[in-house]
């Protein structure tokens, strides 16, 4: 039988399955408050929202665990052409940057450890 991941498993929520109606600030909370100890978000492209997330997250201390590139579905990485790999790669540049960029700046769960 496998080992037990230290500390055991954790639950995420993906932020839109939380109320609309809320703002990143409070569905950060109600996800701390039902239970959950991470949550994922999909492609942010406005800095103030990133901002605002990012916020949520350090006031929260809720970890963002994953985001979730939305172009991934029409522009796939693996597609065997160049062109559409080339599309994809802004999305995913966005939010981790290029390896030689420091970019890791403007995605709110790509933060350095």
């Amino acid at each position: 039988m496998a080992a037990a991941a230290e500390g055991g498993l954790k639950k995420a929520v993906y932020v839109s399955m939380l109320p609309k109606e809320l703002g990143y600030l409070d569905k950060f909370k109600l996800a701390l408050d039902v239970g959950f100890q991470g949550i994922e978000i999909g492609t942010i492209s406005a800095p103030a929202v990133a901002d605002e997330i990012k916020e949520a997250s350090a006031k929260t201390g809720l970890k963002i665990h994953g985001v979730m590139n939305a172009d991934h579905w029409r522009f796939p990485l693996s597609s065997a052409d160049p062109e559409v790999v080339n599309r994809a790669s802004p999305g995913w540049k966005h939010h981790c940057g290029t390896p030689n960029s420091g970019a890791r700046r403007s995605c709110c769960s790509c933060r350095a450890s």
